[in-house]
């Protein structure tokens, strides 16, 4: 039954009598594991390119979602002739829209700008888009007024005198002093 060489080697026999007995393995190849090792490699090498592309995607996005809020505030500065705000906040990376309270003109009775899409406040939190507000500068504000012409004005009611900037992971969007284009340069 057990010899004296099967005690030199026991568990190679008593393996070997069990998988006669069963027919069943024990364990895998050196060849499968080498084969769902190069299998998940594989995998890897086709995934990580696609999700850093999603990524981008997803930055674009929010980057384009703040340019579209801006050239929202402005039309609406011009379509009802009150002025309109956007202020964008770098630690939350959101932004929002407020618009000219007729009953109380002027900033300190300021409304909340209606999201058209939504019918809530104009608030869009660019960080569940995939953006990153970097830097904001209209004059040396975070915030960005619209006057009943659609021209841009700093904070305080001050023309601009130079472009102001949203500066975003992927990129900028860009209010032109002067004429109040809103766009991606």
């Amino acid at each position: 039954m057990f010899s004296a060489a099967d005690a030199a080697r026991p568990n190679r026999v008593l393996g070997e009598r069990r998988r006669r007995a069963t027919g069943t393995c024990c364990g895998f190849t050196t060849l499968e594991l080498v084969m769902v090792m190069t299998l998940l490699g594989i995998l890897i090498t086709i995934a990580l390119p696609a999700t850093r592309i999603l990524e981008t995607v997803r930055a674009d996005m929010a980057e384009r979602r703040a340019l579209h809020a801006l050239q929202y505030a402005q039309s609406v500065a011009l379509g009802r002739n009150r002025s309109t705000w956007i202020r964008f906040n770098e630690a939350t990376d959101t932004c929002e829209a407020f618009v000219e309270d007729p009953l109380s003109p002027g900033l300190a009775g300021r409304l909340p700008l209606r999201d058209p899409l939504a019918g809530g406040p104009l608030v869009i939190d660019l960080a569940a888009l995939g953006g990153d507000v970097v830097r904001v500068d209209f004059g040396g504000a975070n915030e960005l007024e619209f006057d009943r012409d659609g021209l841009p004005r700093a904070s305080g009611g001050t023309a601009l005198v130079a472009p102001g900037h949203v500066q975003m992971s992927i990129g900028t969007v860009e209010v032109i002093d002067g004429t109040g284009l809103v766009r991606l340069p």
